[in-house]
This record gives structure tokens, sequence and C-alpha cells, in this order.
């Protein structure tokens, strides 16, 4: 804690600034060694204004609370302005390598066909969609009607509406999702 003394300042102002620059110790980057030039520097700015030439006023501590907390906030407002904002700023991991090593870093973590085979979505010809719209048809067509309804359902809607809108226990959506999965198996592991 500063040991500074101030003669001829008001102890009311010292210590009103003493107390409310403590709680900016550990935050917004502000150390036990720099309270000396804060409270210096909000001493003098107090003692620049109107308020603290009257201090004889019986509402001068509370003047003075408040300009200390205005001086506080001022404080808090330009540590806060001087951090670094890392979101404007955008750097290409090339700087860092050479040419010819970035260019073989690209190739090898963006091949097509592993990232296509990966995530699936591979453009199908035309014959080929048309054969798996075909395929779904037949199997379709081969459900008994409540399993084809639930497949149907199941294009636009998750399970549990269905069993609300149905009105039975999700148990048993769950138990014909099971039968419907077992079905396509079958059906599509004759296909390959």
């Amino acid at each position: 804690m500063s040991q500074n003394q101030y003669p001829g300042v008001d102890a009311r102002l010292v210590s009103s600034v003493r107390s409310k620059s403590q709680r900016l110790i550990g935050r917004y980057g502000i150390r036990p060694e720099d309270l000396d030039d804060l409270h210096q520097e909000w001493i003098v700015r107090v003692i620049q204004t109107p308020e603290y030439a009257n201090r004889d006023h019986p509402r001068f501590t509370t003047y003075i609370g408040r300009i200390i907390d205005r001086l506080l906030i001022a404080e808090i407002r330009r540590r806060e302005s001087e951090k670094r904002s890392y979101a404007l700023e955008a750097y290409s991991l090339d700087d860092y390598l050479d040419q010819s090593e970035a260019e073989q870093t690209r190739q090898e973590l963006v091949c097509e066909e592993d990232y296509l085979s990966a995530f699936g979505n591979r453009f199908t010809d035309l014959r080929e969609t048309v054969a798996n719209r075909q395929d779904v048809a037949a199997f379709l067509a081969e459900l008994p009607s409540d399993l084809r309804s639930l497949a149907l359902f199941l294009r636009d809607n998750p399970i549990e509406h269905y069993s609300h809108v149905v009105g039975i226990s999700r148990a048993t959506a769950f138990r014909r999702l099971q039968k419907l999965r077992q079905a396509a198996c079958a059906f599509f592991s004759e296909k390959t």
C-alpha cells in the first residue's frame, strides 16, 4: 500500500482515493506498484475541481466520492480500450511455411476424394440418382402399411414427433423404427 504523504491535501480525499484504488489491484493490469502514480493523478484531478474548493460543505465527502468513482470508471475504460482486439485480424499460415511446403501441406489436407468419401457429399450422376429413387420406391412398396407410413413420416419429422402424432408410446415407436431398419438392411443388402 502506498505510504506517500500528501501535505496540504484533505485527509478525506487521500483516504477515499486509496480505498477506491485498492479495487483495481489485480484487475485490468494494475499492480500494487502502479498505485502511487494513480493516487497522485487522481488527487491532482480532484484538487482541480470546483468541489474541492468548498471543503467545509457537509456533502464534501459525497462529492469527492462521486468524482473518484468517475475517475475509477474512466481508468477502467481506458485500460479496456488498450486491450488488443484479435477478432479483426486474420493471418495466413502460408506466411510461416516455405511456399513448396505450404503447397504440399495444402494438397495433403484437402484431397477431394478423401473429403468426399469421408463426408459423403459427392456428386452423383443422374442415372445413379434415378436408380436410387427406384430402389427406394420399390422398398416402400414392399413394406407393410404401418412401416410405410412410418418411413414416409420420418422423411420430414423426428421419431418422437411420430409417437406423439400417432398416439403411441415412444418405446413402441422405436420398436417400429427397429423393424423398419431391419427391413431396409435386408432389402438393400440384396441389391449390393
